[in-house]
């Protein structure tokens, strides 16, 4: 039984296929001119029983995006297997598969075949025009959710863990989004409904995330489902002053000799340091292509690249994939560089189900969260190790990043 009516401009993720090059290519060749009719569809996504809408746009030439919350989200385009038609994302291991039936309504499933908990999640949809439609759902309010929150999930665990719940409202319309240790939940919205009920909504690429709580004397109690078999406990309260750990301390050097043996994409030997890299000053970014805040990361990171690459710049990006074969890992690292257009080399670290991050970065403490990135002066001396990543979901707190990051790149370059 549908439990809310809630809003999703949600982020279905961007594909890189799970398949062989031979299927790949077999079910591409099903390609059609005009599978899905131009214009918005409307879609219901089911997460634990609550409808997560969001709404498909299909131009006149069959390209697939979806606005997340002020993201455009791409698809590839649509392509028929059977009397299905199956639709993938860009840059990650996901992709719908649904059925259309003769009044242009659909019914299928989301999958994402590296995570067994959101394998199949039941999707539904409707062709409605050529006007957006509205799926919020607009009520008079008086309850302001505005401002920072000292956030809890999982509280009084052994797993306990603290973020700043950031909101900003129109009405009983909410955005924002959760920082937490590890980078920021991105681009949320959603709703404050029955003057009480709170509910956000996202898709950062890789899983749909949803938030409900409820508000009651000064306080948000509620769940969070980052998955079809999850449900996370939370609970928050205004506080402007909370503050989190700096993610510039969390990770450390605990050996100075920074040193990585591992795989080009083409599947040589690779060293760091080498001349390539003599002189310069780097970034190490370790990454992953199935992380959405790694993405946030690399766009920014391909941006100085561009500005400061010829002043003495370098990136040099190491991958940890799911996928345990090397051509695997090696095939979605070379999609994601090329859909991206990302400039700077991105290498292969290996399993991320592996210690294999943690062998290749054992001059760290650990590695907790992905992107983690190191910085190195032109003498090859690390001067900085940043943990996780907010991103343009952040607003201020990313513009502030920016711009003592770009500070950071010419007084090492001078």
């Amino acid at each position: 039984m549908i439990k809310n009516y809630l809003i999703l401009p949600f982020y279905l993720i961007t594909v890189l296929f799970l398949f062989s090059c031979e299927s790949e290519k077999e079910v591409n060749s099903n390609h059609v001119k005009n599978p899905l009719t131009a214009g918005y569809w409307s879609s219901n996504f089911t997460v634990q029983g609550y409808r997560v809408p969001f709404v498909i746009f299909v131009d006149e030439n069959q390209n697939l995006t979806i606005d997340n919350n002020g993201e455009i989200v791409k698809m590839e385009k649509p392509v028929v297997e059977g009397d299905s038609i199956i639709v993938y994302f860009t840059n990650y291991p996901t992709f719908l598969k649904f059925k259309i039936d003769e009044n242009q309504k659909f019914s299928g499933y989301f999958s994402n075949p590296d995570d067994t908990n959101i394998q199949s999640l039941k999707l539904t949809g409707e062709f409605v025009g050529t006007e957006k439609p509205n799926l919020l759902k607009v009520e008079e309010n008086t309850v302001n959710l505005a401002g920072n929150w000292e956030v809890y999930f999982r509280p009084n665990t052994p797993t306990e863990y603290p973020a700043i719940g950031k909101f900003t409202q129109e009405g009983n319309i909410v955005s924002g989004t959760f920082l937490k240790k590890s980078g920021d939940s991105r681009f949320l919205k959603g709703n404050v409904l029955n003057q009480n009920e709170f509910y956000l909504y996202g898709f950062g690429g890789s899983h749909a995330t949803l938030y409900k709580a409820k508000y009651e004397n000064d306080t948000l109690k509620g769940s969070y489902f980052p998955s079809n078999k999850t449900e996370i406990k939370w609970y928050g309260v205004r506080n402007d002053d909370f503050q989190l750990p700096n993610m510039d301390s969390l990770t450390y050097l605990v050996d100075d000799k920074l040193e990585l043996n591992v795989k080009t994409i083409d599947g040589e030997d690779f060293y760091f340091p080498n001349k390539d890299f003599e002189g310069k000053v780097t970034i190490i970014q370790i990454l992953g292509t199935w992380c959405p805040n790694c993405l946030d990361e690399a766009r920014f990171f391909k941006e100085l690249y561009n500005d400061f690459h010829e002043e003495g710049l370098e990136i040099l990006g190491v991958a940890y994939e799911n996928p345990k074969e090397f051509d695997e890992q090696a095939r979605r690292v070379r999609r994601y560089t090329q859909n991206e257009e990302i400039p700077y080399k991105v290498v292969i670290g290996g399993d991320i189900q592996s210690k294999k991050v943690k062998e290749d970065f054992n001059m760290l403490n650990d590695v907790t969260a992905f992107p983690t990135s190191i910085f190195l002066n032109k003498q090859g001396e690390v001067v900085k190790i940043q943990t996780g990543f907010n991103g343009p979901g952040t607003g201020e707190i990313y513009e502030n990043y920016r711009t003592e990051t770009i500070k950071l790149i010419r007084e090492l370059l001078d």
